[in-house]
């Protein structure tokens, strides 16, 4: 969007005004998890990328062959967001 907007912080809920018309609305996280995005607000970019699990990829090497699930999950450490590995494992 690239233009100011304000901003409204209650103790529940994040509002975002542009020229006074509420664009958006986000319940307020406290502790685990501080920050999310509504994929809706996301480039289509990135969307194609929020998308991508470790289902998805234990799918996808499956389909290759037999061992790659094993081969694959083994380049994603224990407990670690599998996108963030993603290119290193598709080589």
């Amino acid at each position: 969007m690239r233009q100011q907007v304000d901003l409204r912080a209650t103790a529940r809920t994040i509002e975002i005004f542009y020229r006074g018309k509420r664009i958006a609305v986000h319940q307020r996280r406290y502790g685990g998890c501080r920050h999310g995005t509504d994929p809706d607000h996301m480039p289509s970019s990135h969307r194609r990328y929020a998308e991508w699990t470790p289902d998805r990829f234990r799918r996808w090497a499956a389909s290759i062959g037999q061992s790659m699930p094993r081969g694959f999950l083994s380049c994603i450490p224990p407990r670690s967001p599998a996108v963030r590995h993603a290119r290193a494992c598709k080589g």
